[in-house]
């Protein structure tokens, strides 16, 4: 078997094609989980990084906080991907941040339970900037729900410390925005030339992760039809309001199609998408600014308020004002 695909400990492997036959045996017993998992988060911070094979460690935590589900673009792919930030603490008093990605994203809220101690298997381990990170798979389980797992000395040990502090007061391995609670330093901060020398973003499809402090020169606001674009009104999975829609004529007026759920409505619910140039000592790039910090910017202005202004009024007058 091949290491750098390969995380299991055995040294063979079986490959299926076309002509390969399953049949259930009635006799043969699998075990089920087998959890290997790493001492503490605190010993994944001197945890070297192959970088010829996958990296992936099984932990056992409690869970801090499941943020949302956000949109970002790939450069490298130019594909819109999701994904959700869960942060994990342990009796060592280390959190670090597991990032979901695609349908384990958008389900995170609902199938990850917060304040919970959780069992996670083979979540790949990655270093960035000097910090340690998780991209979580999708087997994310409830460690109580784990016979093996909640008899346990580790989570005996862990449930009275979770009992005790809440999980407060853990320090993060991770330098993807700070982590919970956890402020970048001055020193983590990355001026914009650092970006462009280094190429991030160009590298990850997955994109990558910093911080930095700029001022905001420019806003490109003479998109066609507004600086924003019109999403599903579900407000439910799959599409949670962020998916994009069509827009069609009918006999009945006007409608609006998702092919993400499969929904035709009588409207739509319009985001903030936009680029613009944002400039710190070192020099400028071009940005793109999303729904949530938009608004944030906006002083809480959403781009339906600002569609519906221009549509009742002059339309520049209503629209300018908010840039």
């Amino acid at each position: 078997a091949n290491a750098k695909w390969n995380n299991c400990k055995s040294q063979h492997e079986i490959t299926f094609d076309q002509n390969s036959e399953i049949h259930l045996s009635q006799q043969a017993t699998i075990q089920a989980n087998m959890f290997e998992f790493v001492e503490s988060i605190a010993a994944i911070e001197s945890m070297n990084i192959d970088t010829e094979k996958q990296n992936t460690v099984d932990v056992l935590a409690y869970v801090l906080s499941v943020g949302d589900a956000t949109t970002l673009i790939s450069k490298k792919s130019g594909k819109e991907l999701t994904k959700c930030d869960v942060i994990l603490a342990d009796d060592s008093g280390t959190q670090i941040t597991m990032t979901l990605w695609g349908k384990d994203a958008e389900k995170a809220s609902s199938t990850i339970p917060a304040n919970e101690m959780v069992a996670v298997r083979r979540a790949r381990l990655s270093e960035y900037n000097g910090g340690k990170s998780l991209s979580g798979p999708s087997n994310v389980m409830p460690a109580k729900e784990d016979p093996g797992v909640s008899q346990s000395p580790a989570f005996c040990r862990l449930q009275q410390w979770y009992q005790q502090t809440g999980g407060q007061g853990a320090r993060s391995l991770s330098n993807t925005g700070g982590g919970y609670g956890q402020p970048v330093s001055f020193g983590e901060r990355k001026e914009i030339a650092d970006i462009k020398r280094e190429q991030l973003g160009y590298q990850n499809e997955k994109g990558d992760y910093i911080t930095f402090k700029g001022t905001i020169q420019f806003f490109k606001k003479d998109k066609e039809g507004g600086a924003w674009y019109p999403a599903c009104p579900n407000p439910e999975e799959p599409c949670k309001q962020r998916c994009k829609v069509m827009q069609s004529a009918s006999g009945m007026g006007e409608s609006w199609t998702c092919e993400r759920c499969n929904g035709t409505y009588d409207r739509c619910v319009r985001r903030w998408v936009f680029s613009g140039v944002v400039e710190d000592p070192s020099g400028s790039t071009w940005v793109s600014f999303f729904n949530e910090s938009a608004e944030t910017m906006f002083d809480g202005k959403t781009a339906d308020e600002i569609h519906q202004l221009s549509a009742d009024g002059p339309p520049s007058d209503a629209y300018d004002s908010v840039f």
